[in-house]
């Protein structure tokens, strides 16, 4: 699906952060297909991926420290408004809101177990250009241990509704943007405690098999779930993500 605006309360954008942005421009560009943009010292090394010329996630270069992870990105129309929400919530500001340039105003957050996602109010950067597709992300999902506090804190900071799932056994919730279910929260004791970013596959076998050829590991997988036929996976630099195969509408 090619994104021209995301609507408040659903993610926008994904971005890691790694210590060798070569070798993840080598890893992602094998697995996805993805073309990269940018990365030059001016930038402070930002690289845009791009998949048919859209961009659909980033990647941004740092130190030996935390820090390898994708982080979800939600839209909003008040980052500064986003911002006070969180602390509001219970929940704490890792940046406080900032400017980008000319490309949005940005802050980064931390919930109430200490899960880092960020708010992006996008100007001359709206966010990823392709949802869905093949290469691209399709979903994202939190785990939590304290399912409760979740669910209250992403309704107050993304001002929409999370509802329960309402399968028999199955503890989950989903944010909702009008019809649409934009994100999940699982309840499971054994989920890591972030939100992770599903991209979409044509063959999750495949595609996990390209994860190892290329120096990364599977986690968990392939297998077939409500999602899809999913893997969750480890990048070379044991960043969290899943590649899935959707259902068939």
């Amino acid at each position: 699906m090619i994104m021209e605006v995301h609507p408040p309360g659903a993610p926008s954008w994904v971005e890691i952060a790694v210590p060798d942005v070569g070798a993840a421009r080598e890893f992602y560009g094998s697995l996805f297909g993805w073309e990269f943009a940018g990365g030059s010292p001016v930038a402070g090394g930002y690289t845009t991926c791009l998949l048919r010329g859209q961009p659909v996630a980033g990647i941004t270069g740092t130190g030996d420290g935390p820090g390898r992870r994708w982080t979800t990105f939600f839209a909003t129309d008040d980052a500064d408004a986003s911002a006070q929400r969180i602390t509001a919530a219970g929940g704490s500001l890792v940046l406080a809101p900032r400017d980008v340039a000319d490309q949005g105003r940005v802050a980064l957050g931390e919930d109430p177990e200490g899960v880092l996602f960020a708010v992006w109010q996008g100007r001359e950067h709206r966010g990823a250009g392709i949802v869905g597709e093949t290469g691209a992300m399709s979903w994202h999902e939190l785990g939590t241990a304290d399912p409760d506090t979740a669910v209250e804190f992403y309704g107050t900071v993304l001002d929409r509704p999370v509802r329960p799932m309402g399968i028999p056994g199955f503890d989950y919730w989903t944010v909702s943007v009008g019809e649409n279910r934009v994100a999940g929260i699982w309840a499971d004791a054994r989920a890591p405690r972030q939100w992770t970013t599903y991209f979409s596959v044509e063959d999750a076998d495949e595609a996990a098999r390209r994860v190892t050829a290329a120096g990364g590991r599977v986690l968990r997988g392939p297998m077939d779930s409500p999602q899809g036929r999913l893997a969750v996976v480890a990048d070379p630099f044991e960043a969290l993500l899943a590649v899935v195969r959707p259902p068939e509408p």
